[in-house]
This record gives C-alpha cells, structure tokens and sequence, in this order.
C-alpha cells in the first residue's frame, strides 16, 4: 500500500511539473513587445516601400530601364522584410526583458508570424475586392452584349442577301491581295504557337516568384529572430 501511495504521488507530481513548465513558458511570452515589434517592423515597411517606389519611378526613363526596374523591384522586395523585421525583433527583444536568446528567439518568431498573418489579411482582402470588381464589370459587358445582340436579331430591317452579298465581297477582296484559306490557318497556328510560349515563359516566371517568395520568408524569419537574440540584453545571453 505504501508503494502504491509513493507511486501515485510522483505520477502526480509529475503532471503537475509538466503543467507548471508549460504555463511558466507561456507566461514568458511578452505580448506588449511583440506587438511593439509588430507596429515598428509594419511602419518601416510602409515608409521603405513608398520610398523604393519613389527611386525606381524616378530612375524610370525609357530604354531597358523597364526590366531593370523590375529587378530592382524584386531585390528591394526581399531587402524589406528582412531590414524591418529584423528592427521589429530587435524591439521586441529588447522590451521583453526576456530570459535567455531561446526566449527572444520565440518572441522575434512571433513578430514574424504575425507580420505574415496581417499581409496575408491585407493581400487576401485586396485580392478579393479586384476580382470582385472584375466579375461585376465582366457581368455588365456580358449583359451589355447580350442586349445588343438581342436587338440586333429582333430587327426585322437586317436583310440577309446583303449579309452574304458582304461576305462574298471580302472574300473576293482576299483573293485579290493573294490572301489564301492555307495562309490563314498558317496565321493561325503562329498565334497558338506564340501563346504556347507565352504560357510557358508565365509558368516560369511565376515558378521563380514562387520560390523568391519562400526565400524571403525564411530570411525574413531568421532576420526576425535574430534581432530579437540581439536585442535581449547582454547579461541575460546565455
């Protein structure tokens, strides 16, 4: 009996060490720093990119200065996160009065996730309000246009030997001008050629924008983490 009360008491004690643990590590999470972090990192992104947005515009002038501005766009897009979510963690490691660098690792990485939540948010939202507006304008031309064929084909005025007596005429004015049916199929498999290079040079390029964007998530989280290892105060590295 007095074995099985030892035992039951160390299981108990045990749970107990573990819920202790688990809510003392919570309670090291500082929220107040975290979201300063937050507020510092989203106000430099905005001030950083409505200034990279002023230098290119500036620089653009015609020439190559298109693709040039695009790269320029790509590399101050992956500069950004880095640059401001690194102050951001730096912040909000150094408010947190945190333990040790595992503490303002937590803290940096937490600055990060919900800077990506509130993009995503404001990306999402955005998205959503375009394509929105798109489907409304595609409905009132689709509507335009049913309307007017509508009224086209209820005139009673449209005299159909004239519809074919004007055929007759463009052919007779292709033929002319030594514009052949073969030529015109010939015409048409370059476009659909063309327009199966084109789909291919989009999928890569929307390929390698996909695999940017992960780069610069995972910079963006070591910079984040990294500030925050920064900011804790020396005497508490460990």
């Amino acid at each position: 009996m007095a074995d099985v009360g030892m035992h039951d008491y160390g299981t108990t004690g045990s749970a107990a060490d573990r819920s202790t643990g688990l809510s003392g590590a919570l309670s090291r999470v500082n929220w107040g720093a975290v979201f300063a972090g937050l507020v510092i990192a989203t106000a430099l992104q905005v001030v950083l990119a409505v200034l990279g947005a002023a230098i290119g515009l500036t620089a653009l002038d015609g020439g190559d200065s298109g693709r040039a501005f695009g790269i320029g766009t790509g590399i101050w897009a992956l500069l950004v996160p880095v640059v401001t979510l690194f102050v951001g963690g730096m912040i909000a490691g150094r408010l947190a009065n945190v333990r040790d660098r595992a503490d303002g690792f937590i803290h940096g990485a937490l600055v990060w996730g919900l800077s990506l939540l509130l993009a995503t948010y404001l990306l999402g939202t955005g998205a959503s309000r375009i394509l929105g507006g798109m489907l409304n304008l595609a409905g009132n031309l689709t509507g335009g246009a049913v309307a007017a064929a509508g009224s086209v084909a209820s005139r009673s005025d449209v005299d159909t030997n004239a519809v074919e007596q004007a055929r007759a005429r463009a052919e007779a004015a292709a033929r002319e001008r030594g514009v052949t049916e073969q030529d015109v199929r010939g015409k048409a498999a370059e476009v659909r050629e063309s327009a199966g290079e084109v789909a291919d040079t989009a999928q890569a390029v929307a390929a390698g924008g996909a695999w940017l964007a992960l780069l610069a998530l995972a910079l963006s989280l070591a910079a984040a983490a990294f500030g925050a290892i920064r900011g804790v105060p020396r005497a508490a590295r460990s």
